[in-house]
C-alpha cells in the first residue's frame, strides 16, 4: 500500500511539468514537429541575415544615373599627312628624272605626352543579373604635345627615303563622346564608343610656326577597375583623326592622325 501511495504522488508532481512543456491535449509527436518548425524558422532568419551582410559587403551594379569627373595622362604618337614645301623638302629621284620622283608623304612624330579630363553622366540601361550596362555621355578636353621626328616619302621604286625635321606640335582637342559600357562584375567595366569635336593645333618646324583648327573625330576603348565605392582606376586607348589644318609653314596643309594610351582616375558623384 505504501508503494502505491508513493507512485501516485510522483505522477501528480510530474504532470504539471509536462503541461508546461506541451499544451494539454496535444500529442507528443505534434508538439515535436512544432518545436522543429520554430528551430527551422530561427535557422532561416539567421541565414537571411548572413546573406544580407555578405551582399552588402560586395559593391553592387550601379542602378542610378551618376555624374562623374575623369582625369588622365599618357603617351601619344602622331603622323601628319599633307602638302609640303618642295623648297624645304625637295623631291627625291631614285635614278634621276624623268624616271620618277618621290614626293614627301607624311611627317612622323616621336612619342609624346597627352593629358586631359572629362565631365559626363552615366545612364544605366540594364542592371539585372550578374551583368550590367550603361551609356556614358561626356564632354572631354585633351592636350597633346610631341616633337617631329622625320619626313617619310612615298614608297615608289621600292625604297623609302627619309629626311630630318626639327619641330614640335602642340594641340588642344575639345570633344563630345558617347560610350556604350558593359559591366560584367561589380569591379570591372569596359566601354567602346566615339566622339567628334574640334582640334586646335600649333606647329613649329624648321624655324617657322603656324596654327589652325579643324574638325576632328575619334574612336576609343576604355577599361575601369573599382578602387572604392565611387573611385575608379581608368585605362584608355584612342585613335583621333583631324581634317587638314592650314599652317602656312613649310608644311603648308596637313591632316592629323594620332593614337594614344592613357591611365587615370574617375570619381563618381
Amino acid at each position: 500500500m505504501r508503494h502505491l501511495i508513493c507512485t501516485a504522488l510522483t505522477l501528480c508532481s510530474v504532470q504539471p511539468a509536462l503541461a508546461t512543456e506541451r499544451p494539454a491535449g496535444m500529442l507528443t509527436g505534434g508538439w515535436s514537429e512544432q518545436v522543429n518548425d520554430r528551430a527551422d524558422a530561427r535557422f532561416e532568419s539567421a541565414a537571411q541575415v548572413s546573406e544580407a551582410v555578405a551582399f552588402d559587403a560586395v559593391p553592387q551594379l550601379g542602378a542610378r544615373t551618376q555624374v562623374y569627373v575623369r582625369v588622365n595622362g599618357g603617351f601619344v604618337s602622331a603622323q601628319h599627312y599633307g602638302d609640303f614645301d618642295p623648297g624645304t623638302y625637295p623631291a627625291v629621284s631614285v635614278f634621276n628624272p624623268p624616271l620618277g620622283l618621290l614626293e614627301p608623304d607624311f611627317v612622323q612624330s616621336d612619342i609624346g605626352f597627352v593629358a586631359g579630363g572629362a565631365v559626363g553622366v552615366r545612364i544605366p540601361w540594364h542592371t539585372g543579373g550578374p551583368v550590367g550596362g550603361a551609356t556614358r555621355i561626356e564632354a572631354e578636353y585633351t592636350f597633346r604635345t610631341y616633337t617631329l621626328d622625320e619626313v617619310i616619302y612615298d614608297e615608289d621604286f621600292g625604297v623609302r627615303p627619309e629626311a630630318d625635321i626639327t619641330g614640335r606640335v602642340t594641340s588642344h582637342a575639345v570633344m563630345g563622346n558617347i560610350i556604350a559600357e558593359w559591366q560584367p562584375s561589380p569591379y570591372w567595366r569596359f566601354g567602346f564608343g566615339g566622339g567628334a569635336g574640334v582640334l586646335f593645333s600649333d606647329l613649329k618646324a624648321n624655324g617657322e610656326s603656324g596654327d589652325g583648327s579643324a574638325f576632328a573625330a575619334q574612336a576609343l576603348a576604355t577599361a575601369e577597375f573599382r578602387l572604392t565605392e565611387q573611385l575608379w582606376l581608368t585605362f584608355g586607348a584612342r585613335v583621333l583623326g583631324a581634317a587638314e589644318v592650314d599652317y602656312n609653314t613649310d608644311i603648308e596643309e596637313a591632316s592629323t592622325f594620332a593614337g594614344d594610351l592613357t591611365v587615370g582616375i574617375a570619381l563618381e558623384i
